[in-house]
């Protein structure tokens, strides 16, 4: 996933990853150019939800 965030992210201001079992997921606040990264992460394989809170 970072690949796809450095292509379109200004600044990370924090990131908070959890496990539970087989289950994973990210919290990401950051400073974005455009919405494109949105759809870019829903492309990454394994990714079942991407949310955006604005």
């Amino acid at each position: 996933m970072l690949p796809v965030l450095a292509d379109h992210i200004e600044n990370v201001i924090d990131i908070i990853n959890k496990i539970h079992g087989d289950l994973a997921y990210n919290i990401l606040d950051v400073q974005m150019e455009n919405g494109h990264v949105i759809e870019a992460i829903r492309n990454i394989e394994h990714v079942t939800t991407v949310r955006l809170i604005d």
